[in-house]
């Protein structure tokens, strides 16, 4: 990854950090977004990445965030769509919000993200965009609606932005890691 630039979203979480170790460790100019977990941001920082914190489910926040990445990296090479959140409950108990916040942050801030650091994608290319999915897109997990219908869709874009980008020389593809302990 020497001179390439990657993003990952959700740098915090277990399988982010280790997303943006190994970015670092191959040579990556490595951004990544996180939501609360400052301490290891602020360590991920130390190691030579750059962090944003960035509210997913406020598209606001990912317009302005948007702005500042561009003004740091003039091309993208690498976007790993790895933030996720979830809000499980049976349906019968499911809010209308529960189920609005994590299909905007699991399914509506990848496209919005996508959509908005597109021409940085064309500037790199060959350059990649992952979606990290699970197996709940293709199984469902009982009392997570919202969260595989979120990673059901990603499947769905990842497909569709396949078919549209790949002529642009932009890999589009899901990433399963299955079950993992986190935190």
């Amino acid at each position: 990854l020497s001179g390439k630039t990657v993003l990952i979203t959700g740098g915090t979480s277990t399988l982010g950090s280790a997303f943006v170790r190994i970015a670092l460790e191959a040579g990556g100019a490595v951004f990544f977004t996180y939501y609360e977990n400052q301490d290891r941001a602020q360590a991920l920082d130390r190691l030579g990445a750059k962090g944003f914190r960035l509210n997913l489910a406020d598209p606001r926040e990912i317009d302005t965030f948007q702005k500042e990445f561009r003004s740091q990296a003039k091309a993208l090479h690498v976007l790993i769509h790895n933030a996720a959140r979830t809000r499980d409950s049976t349906l019968q108990n499911m809010t209308e919000e529960e189920w609005d916040e994590i299909l905007g942050v699991n399914l509506k801030a990848p496209y919005l993200l996508t959509k908005k650091l597109l021409s940085l994608l064309f500037r790199a290319s060959p350059s990649k965009i992952f979606f990290i999915v699970s197996r709940a897109a293709l199984q469902g997990i009982f009392g997570a609606s919202n969260y595989s219908a979120s990673k059901a869709g990603l499947v769905a874009m990842a497909k569709s932005l396949a078919q549209e980008l790949g002529r642009k020389e932009i890999l589009v593809n899901c990433v399963n890691p299955g079950f993992m302990k986190s935190r």
